[in-house]
């Protein structure tokens, strides 16, 4: 499951965004979980605003400066830990 304020990227349409809330749709009488995700703005990409699809099609997106963040603080908590040891 997503949480508000992840990124996001639609494996259909190529799209990147950030979630901004959920919704749902009825399919054959059978409601679905949708995302609704804000769609970053890209220079390469002509789509800008809200969408909302079944949540199904939507994976997590990492992008290079999160994964540098998370690097750098795991690097972090791993000299904060060694030093509580020693």
């Amino acid at each position: 499951m997503f949480s508000i304020g992840d990124y996001v990227f639609h494996q259909n349409t190529g799209h990147i965004g950030k979630v901004i809330g959920y919704g749902y749709e009825i399919f054959d009488n059978v409601y679905t979980t949708t995302l609704k995700v804000l769609l970053t703005s890209d220079s390469n990409s002509e789509h800008k605003g809200v969408v909302e699809d079944v949540i199904s099609n939507w994976v997590q997106y990492l992008s290079q400066s999160d994964s540098t963040f998370e690097n750098k603080s795991s690097q972090a908590n791993n000299i904060t830990n060694n030093s509580a040891v020693a």
